[in-house]
This record gives structure tokens, C-alpha cells and sequence, in this order.
């Protein structure tokens, strides 16, 4: 796109000589965080595995089945133990994804698919290592070796958790219409978040490890000695939140933000309920940015009412569709739920003008009645 002679920008300055090239933002730190990357041996072998274990898996349509297939049999499996939950939208078959430099968002992806799919990932690989050709068998054995390694599941959510500090920056930087005060705040804010990580976030980090280890019945290395590359099988994969798996990953790290963001604004200290906060929100633009934030605050301020509502309306059917009147229909039942549930506003009708009502569509019928045989 920049190039001199025969790039994008040539030819624009053919045309107008003096305007002006601006790099795409996301697009800047989407390089540079693959070129800081590159310069870690373990992250670059990391992500080197990754792309070698990608490829063997989608590297034809039946594998690709087989992924599918095993992902459904492990969702089936851990819905019968109850472990998972159901819902609209949850519980998807998906794929794993191949990362692209230059595509942002990619490898966040990517790893998050991985993760999500791991136990299925290592039914193909070990189908592969059973049933394939030679080469192929020596391929996913090589793989599996890789994925089941405790380097591997260690850079595997030391990079999910970087991924996810930077991933609500790069959606910010890549909006058409650029907010660039709240853009450098964002960027300080994250740039505190990874330190913070750094500094702070080991112990929680290895727990994590410890936790994928346990839950995949994968044996766990002596931290004292060298550690010997080992095999693990599938075992188990986590619940699903109330939330989707991904949403809820991103709302802890912009809830991070947010609290950096809160000691940047000493009048945040004069609001007083979640509406004056939901409020200031929509009036400062921030509620793009948090955007999980800002629709976990107007659940917050609908919870109570929808609930409400709700307990009424049952406490009603009760009281209405009783053992004597079991056979009343829903329409019936529908309209004296109505008027039970919201009295408070059927007090302020009078009989009078409920028989007006009824009497001015009788008027209206018998009008259209005579004008349908006039014609």
C-alpha cells in the first residue's frame, strides 16, 4: 500500500501531491506485537508449533469432520454430566482457526479456538497417529507431543492473556470515526495492564496452567526438575459461564480498564446510582469502548423490573387459572393476567368510559357495514 513507485500511495500523490499518509493504527500494533513476538524464542516457537498443529488438523475435509464430529461428542458427553449448560448460542461446532499477521484479531482467535477445542484437537491427532499414512502418522505424533507439552499450554494462556489486554485497543483503534482522547487513554491504560500482568500476574497465571492440566488428566512436571516432554489424553473441558466464554474473557480485562479509567475522572466520585453511571457512559462516548460494561450495567437496571414482573404474573396465574377454571384458554387467561398484573392502572378506568370505548367500535362496525352495502 505505501510503496513508492507503484503503491497506493504513489498513485495518490500522483493525483494530489500534498496529501497527507496516515498508518492504520491497529494495524501498526497488530505488527508490532508480532515483531516483539518474534523476538522471544519461546513465543516464536510457540506460534510456529501452533501453526504446524493447525495445519494438521484442517488439512483435509474428513479431518476437519473429525474435528467437528469429536467436538460434538465431547459437548454431548459433558451435557449428560450436566457440566455444561445449554442455551441459545451456546455450545457451537466450530473450527480451529489459522492466525494471520496481518489480520487482527487472528491469533487471539485462534488460540481461543485451540483452547476451546482442545480434547477434540487431540481425538484427531490421535486418530491420525492410529490410522494414517507413515509420514502422517509421524506428523501428529509430533503434534500431539507439542500440544500436550507443559511449554506449550504455558505460552498457550500467557499469550490469551496478553492477546486479551490489547484485544479492546485494537478494536477501539480500527473505528472509522476515532475518538483520539479516549484513544491514548485506552493506551495507557493497557500499557499499565501488561505491566501489571508482568509483575503481578504470575501466580494467578500458573494456577491456570496447573487448573487446564488437571482438568485434561495431563501429568503435571516437577517444577525442581528438567522437564521431560510427555504425552497427556483428553479429559474434561470447563463450564460455560452464564455469559459466552469469550465475552466473559473480555469483560474481566475491560473491567480492568475501566477501573484505571475511574482514577482519571475525579467527577466519577459524584455519582451516585448505576442510572447516573449508565448515564454518563452514553454522554462521554465510553460506552463504545466498554461496550460489555455498558450492557452489563443496563441488565443490571432491568433485572429488578423484569423480574418483578415476572414473579407477579406467576403469583397471578395462580390465583386466576385455579383447579375450577383449568380450561380457560390463553387469550382469556392472557387478558385477565393484564388487568391483574397492572391494576394500578386499570384503578384510573372508569365503567364509563370502558362502555364508551366498546360503544365508539360498535359506531365504527356498523359505519363500515353500511358503507360496504351502499357499495
Amino acid at each position: 500500500m505505501p510503496g513508492e513507485w507503484s503503491g497506493l500511495q504513489a498513485l495518490f500523490l500522483n493525483e494530489c501531491p500534498y496529501a497527507y499518509y496516515v498508518h492504520c493504527f491497529a494495524h501498526r500494533l497488530q505488527l508490532a506485537l508480532i515483531a516483539a513476538s518474534r523476538d522471544v524464542i519461546s513465543v516464536y516457537q510457540f506460534f510456529s508449533k501452533l501453526t504446524f498443529i493447525v495445519n494438521i488438523i484442517t488439512s483435509s475435509a474428513k479431518r476437519h469432520d473429525q474435528l467437528q464430529a469429536a467436538h460434538l461428542a465431547e459437548i454431548e458427553r459433558l451435557l449428560e454430566l450436566e457440566e455444561l449448560e445449554t442455551g441459545k448460542g451456546k455450545n457451537q461446532i466450530g473450527t480451529v482457526k489459522r492466525a494471520r499477521d496481518t489480520r487482527w484479531g487472528s491469533h487471539f482467535g485462534s488460540l481461543n479456538s485451540l483452547l476451546n477445542m482442545y480434547n477434540a484437537s487431540c481425538s484427531v491427532l490421535q486418530t491420525v497417529i492410529k490410522e494414517g499414512k507413515s509420514a502422517q502418522r509421524g506428523e501428529a505424533d509430533k503434534a500431539y507431543d507439542d500440544m500436550t507439552s507443559f511449554e506449550f499450554v504455558l505460552v498457550l494462556h500467557i499469550m490469551i492473556q496478553i492477546l486479551r489486554i490489547t484485544n479492546d485497543l485494537c478494536q477501539a483503534l480500527q473505528r472509522k470515526s476515532q475518538d483520539i482522547l479516549n484513544a491514548m487513554h485506552l493506551v495507557s491504560n493497557t500499557k499499565i495492564l501488561i505491566q501489571k500482568l508482568r509483575d503481578d500476574g504470575w501466580e494467578n497465571l500458573l494456577q491456570q496452567v496447573l487448573l487446564f492440566f488437571n482438568n485434561h488428566d495431563i501429568e503435571v512436571p516437577n517444577m525442581e526438575d528438567h522437564y521431560i516432554y510427555g504425552r497427556g489424553r483428553r479429559f474434561r473441558q470447563p463450564k460455560d459461564p452464564d455469559f459466552t466464554k469469550q465475552e466473559k474473557l473480555n469483560l474481566k480485562s475491560q473491567l480492568d480498564l475501566f477501573l484505571l479509567e475511574i482514577k482519571e475522572h475525579p467527577q466519577l466520585d459524584s455519582l451516585k446510582s448505576i442510572y447516573d453511571l449508565c448515564r454518563w457512559l452514553a454522554e462521554t462516548e465510553k460506552g463504545e469502548i466498554y461496550y460489555l460494561i455498558d450492557r452489563l450495567v443496563r441488565l443490571i437496571l432491568t433485572l429488578p423490573v423484569s423480574t418483578a414482573t415476572a414473579e407477579r404474573a406467576f403469583s397471578a396465574m395462580k390465583l386466576i387459572k385455579t383447579a375450577l377454571r383449568n380450561r380457560m384458554e390463553d387469550d382469556y387467561l392472557t387478558d385477565s393476567l393484564i388487568v391483574y398484573v397492572e391494576k394500578g392502572i386499570a384503578k384510573e378506568f372508569d365503567i364509563d368510559s370502558i362502555i364508551d370505548e366498546f360503544a365508539s367500535k360498535k359506531d365504527r362496525r356498523s359505519l363500515l357495514k353500511i358503507s360496504k352495502t351502499n357499495k
